[in-house]
């Protein structure tokens, strides 16, 4: 994943354009992240408590500092979508390379944390291929890890279009060590 960090990845289709989270972004992302129809599916496992819900473009603010600062050490990108037809941001993509002991190791944990009305399956299928054929010729990794609940059928519909498989292992969080459930998995 260092060729990522390295390269300020820009990904783009006709429809899609992902780069890196800038300031000016973040009056599009308040949208995203102060609506709770969008933030009951962020997944905010292992995330010291954060539950994603801000209320005000200071918070976005303090959370685009940490966002930047865990990019230049290298813990995890954090990438805008954008809606190129809207010029919108959509989303944040959030890419981990997995450390630990357990199943998820040497993975890569993909967050998508999407604005609910783009959560539809030709979407995510759109999306998600684009972002897997950046992270197949830029990355080393033994596969990708998403999640998705219960209620995201069309997520869910999507991952098992693209291939990926619900895992029977749980995650076991890095920081918290407690047991996370619902990653659907897919090898390289």
């Amino acid at each position: 994943m260092n060729k990522l960090f390295e390269s300020n990845p820009k990904i783009e289709n006709s429809s899609y354009r992902i780069r890196l989270v800038r300031k000016k972004d973040l009056d599009d992302l308040l949208e995203l992240y102060s609506n709770t129809d969008n933030i009951r599916y962020i997944n905010n496992d292992d995330c010291n408590g954060d539950n994603f819900y801000y209320q005000s473009k200071e918070e976005l603010i303090e959370k685009y500092t940490f966002w930047k600062h865990a990019y230049t050490k290298k813990w995890f990108i954090r990438l805008s979508l954008i809606d190129k037809k809207e010029n919108k941001v959509i989303g944040v993509i959030e890419l981990l390379k997995r450390g630990g002991y357990d199943s998820f190791k040497d993975s890569i944990v993909i967050r998508l944390d999407l604005i609910s009305r783009y959560e539809i399956k030709d979407n995510l299928v759109e999306i998600l291929g684009l972002l897997e054929n950046k992270l197949r010729k830029t990355c080393k990794y033994s596969k990708i890890a998403i999640k998705a609940f219960d209620e995201q059928k069309e997520r869910i519909e999507a991952l098992i279009a693209l291939n990926y498989k619900l895992s029977s292992r749980k995650m076991i969080g890095l920081e918290d060590n407690k047991e996370y459930k619902n990653y659907y998995v897919k090898r390289k």
